[in-house]
């Protein structure tokens, strides 16, 4: 239609204007360098409020928003370690290694809550000099992203808060369709004693059905995966 080949000129000229112009083709250079351009981009902002196709491949554990990870170190459950470089979570407050530190208390002693939250944000992204090197040298670096935020996902109210963050993110994106990979027999009650597979299903289906509530047209399939290392006895 002439409404959709008028469409088409203007993606192709805001295309050109950060892609193809006679400086630079940001497309092809530095992540870090050229991301704030990038998405400040007449071309970004419009493929951002287009509605996609679907998501078929996303983890439980990579799929949540950074924010969303900072936001659960204001319970005073979560700990951190400065020398580990991890985060736990206890919520009884029982048993609590040496050199744990409730994040609620480490937040007190920096300058300001701002600071504490940019420093642990900045702990949980892969940075500029961490992507340096062959892909070998990267993937260093970012195993330790997943290990270190690992434990946060676990907590079943975390679990169930990041999930829901995570498929409403996917939401305002215009992604409507999202298939999960995910690794059950993780999920931690208060006492931390794993929680019945059952239970794992009942949480991920409770959240499925309260975002279908506000958004009809979502779908979401569960894809279960086992671990290779435990092999068989975990997917039994």
């Amino acid at each position: 239609t002439d409404e959709e080949k008028s469409a088409d000129k203007k993606l192709i000229a805001w295309k050109e204007e950060i892609c193809n112009n006679e400086f630079l083709n940001r497309a092809i250079h530095n992540f870090f360098d050229n991301k704030s351009v990038m998405e400040s981009s007449k071309l970004y902002k419009a493929l951002n409020s287009m509605p996609k196709g679907a998501i078929h491949h996303l983890h439980t554990t990579a799929a949540n928003p950074v924010d969303a990870y900072v936001k659960l170190t204001y319970d005073d459950r979560v700990y951190y370690s400065a020398k580990e470089r991890l985060f736990k979570v206890y919520p009884l407050h029982e048993d609590v290694p040496d050199g744990y530190l409730k994040c609620t208390k480490i937040r007190e002693y920096s300058k300001s809550k701002e600071e504490f939250d940019a420093k642990m944000r900045n702990e949980i992204l892969l940075g500029k000099h961490q992507c340096e090197g062959d892909s070998h040298d990267i993937w260093k670096h970012f195993q330790h992203k997943f290990t270190k935020v690992g434990e946060l996902g676990k907590f079943y109210p975390f679990f169930k808060e990041l999930t829901k963050t995570a498929l409403e993110s996917c939401i305002a994106q215009n992604v409507f369709i999202v298939e999960y990979r995910h690794i059950s027999g993780m999920i931690f009650d208060e006492n931390r004693q794993q929680l019945p597979f059952i239970e794992e299903m009942r949480i991920i289906r409770s959240i499925v059905d309260e975002l279908k509530q506000i958004t009809p047209h979502f779908d979401f399939k569960l894809i279960l995966t086992g671990l290779k290392i435990v092999g068989k006895k975990h997917i039994d």
